[in-house]
């Protein structure tokens, strides 16, 4: 059953359980194109929810194990679990930014356009230098 494009939504719900919630995996396991399994997914609930509960239990699996590295002391796997999953705690990293000055719009012919851009290049390109310079 399947072939020829009768496919029914219970194919669907049986392929996705360990499926990681790859696509790819449901749709070779149901015998049908990586387009018709991603389909039966967006049009039908059921199915749908299969779909989302295989992907929550990875992401809950996921989220276990970079727990666990962030508890084995683990600095950068620390941070990223805090600015992402702990984010509405105020973990998050904050850009300020001072915007002075005047805006002035300026059409630009493709040329000048290119120009002005390679200027700013340029520039971007001295004060990295500069930057660098100091480290030496």
């Amino acid at each position: 059953n399947g072939h020829n494009g009768n496919y029914t939504a219970a194919q669907f719900i049986e392929a996705i359980p360990d499926s990681g919630g790859i696509i790819s995996t449901i749709a070779k396991r149901v015998g049908c194109a990586w387009n018709t399994a991603r389909k039966y997914i967006d049009d039908h609930p059921t199915v749908q929810q299969a779909y989302q509960d295989e992907r929550n239990k990875v992401g809950d699996m996921l989220e276990t194990t970079a727990l666990s590295i962030a508890k084995n002391g683990d600095g950068t796997m620390l941070r990223f679990f805090l600015s992402t999953v702990w984010k509405d705690r105020g973990y998050v990293i904050k850009e300020e930014r001072d915007i002075r000055g005047t805006l002035d719009m300026v059409q630009m012919t493709p040329e000048q356009w290119r120009a002005e851009n390679a200027k700013q290049a340029k520039a971007s390109a001295d004060m990295l230098d500069d930057f660098e310079d100091v480290d030496e």
